[in-house]
């Protein structure tokens, strides 16, 4: 009889819930990933040392060139860091930098750090995976087993805690706005908007996908047109603050290369570096970066850009480096279960074990791009309208407009998850024999 009663709770549609069980979910939810924040902020700082005695963060510390900049944020309030001697304004994206400056502001505690980011974000995946529930008439079994999918895979929990690098809010913004995207969600292109400019604002390699997905709106969508553009007049606006402030700080409009200024043309400097394929997957090819560089005559960020796409485009770094090595790449993307990016001991030794994590993505993402790939050629065949798969072509444009940019410099197992995690959401969604139909 409990167990009956038990099921009969988890069937009920997520609209027939009040607002006082969804609100403990969330409390339950939240509190659980806090306590998870705490555990993988103390493993973080025991291995990096990230805090004081006091447990007060060390900005310096924190990694992927983000320490300078966020310092002056916290200090100065000024977007700008020193990197290599040269000032720079766009050689990062603002949305995890401000994000972290604004929890040190309020508490430069370590733990209070991790849990800030966190919330925020997770807190977004919950909300959207809500949204799409109660807008599509889902039970309550299909919004818990939604929202379990952003911590039951550990390494992609890992990325989901870290405030590192943005690869931790792509993984849960990306996923968030494939529900949005597939939902009847009254506000549904205001949604979309503030994902697409979260995204954009994150990491460079997000520019196709925002730059795409409201085309794709404006074409697959039924309604008002007034409500389908709204979208890209957010991605228009977006491109122009961001590129307004690149032009005043540095007299050039970032477009397309938003950070690529130092770090990324960098980057792709490395991708036809004589060791790349020596090195990638398996040993970090940071390794790789030019040192012992001078970059003192250099005014500004621009010139160390255009220094490094004079060498990309020499003899000795030819045009068609991008793309260079792309059955390499595509095997580690769909096939690689091996630990990667390594950096090596004192002594030149590094191991790669096989990570089961990287299994069940490798699995999910495989199976999902397949089931989709053959539902989108049977409909157009069958020359099916867009209504009918287009789940299939939003997935399938996520996937590989996430893919390009990987495709022309490399990936690593961290720019994956955020895909693989929609992967996972799809075939719930869409197949029967993967999952329990719901």
């Amino acid at each position: 009889m409990k167990f009956h009663i038990f099921k009969n709770f988890f069937n009920k549609k997520i609209i027939d819930l009040n607002t006082s069980k969804i609100f403990s979910i969330y409390l339950l939810y939240i509190v659980f990933i806090s306590l998870c924040s705490i555990l993988y902020a103390h493993l973080i700082n025991g291995r990096l040392q990230l805090s004081d005695i006091n447990n007060s963060i060390i900005i310096d510390k924190l990694q992927f060139s983000y320490g300078g900049l966020i310092k002056n944020l916290v200090t100065n309030w000024e977007y700008s860091s020193i990197l290599y001697g040269v000032k720079s304004y766009v050689a990062r994206l603002p949305v995890l930098p401000i994000i972290l400056s604004i929890a040190i502001k309020i508490n430069s505690n370590i733990y209070f750090i991790f849990i800030f980011k966190n919330i925020i974000f997770f807190s977004l995946y919950f909300l959207s995976s809500f949204l799409f529930c109660k807008y599509g008439s889902k039970n309550l079994k299909t919004f818990i087993i939604l929202i379990l999918f952003s911590f039951i895979i550990p390494y992609n929990f890992h990325v989901g805690l870290n405030i590192f690098f943005a690869d931790s809010i792509i993984y849960l913004i990306l996923p968030s706005l494939f529900l949005v995207m597939n939902s009847n969600i009254i506000y549904k292109y205001y949604i979309i908007s503030f994902f697409l400019m979260i995204l954009y604002l994150s990491k460079t390699s997000m520019v196709f996908l925002v730059l795409i997905i409201p085309l794709l709106i404006l074409i697959l969508e039924k309604e008002k047109l007034k409500k389908r553009i709204i979208p890209l007049l957010s991605v228009i606006i977006v491109i122009v603050g961001w590129g307004t402030f690149g032009t005043i700080k540095t007299g050039k409009f970032p477009i397309l290369k938003s950070t690529i200024s130092l770090n990324t043309s960098a980057y792709f400097f490395i991708n036809c570096h004589p060791k790349f394929t020596e090195f990638y997957p398996y040993k970090s090819i940071d390794l790789l970066l030019p040192k012992n560089i001078d970059f003192s005559k250099y005014e500004g960020e621009w010139d160390v850009y255009n220094e490094y796409n004079k060498k990309i485009k020499s003899a000795e770094c030819p045009s068609k480096v991008f793309f260079k090595d792309i059955t390499k790449k595509l095997n580690f993307i769909f096939l690689n279960i091996n630990k990667d990016n390594v950096w090596p001991d004192e002594n030149g030794n590094f191991n790669n074990p096989i990570i089961y994590s990287y299994l069940f993505n490798k699995l999910f993402f495989i199976l999902a791009i397949i089931i989709a790939f053959f539902i989108t050629i049977k409909n157009i065949i069958n020359l099916n309208k867009f209504d009918n798969y287009k789940i299939e072509i939003y997935y399938l444009s996520i996937i590989s407009l996430n893919l390009l940019p990987h495709l022309a410099a490399w990936a690593t197992a961290k720019h994956l998850v955020a895909i693989q995690l929609v992967s996972l959401i799809y075939l719930f969604l869409k197949t029967k024999f993967v999952f329990r139909s719901l």
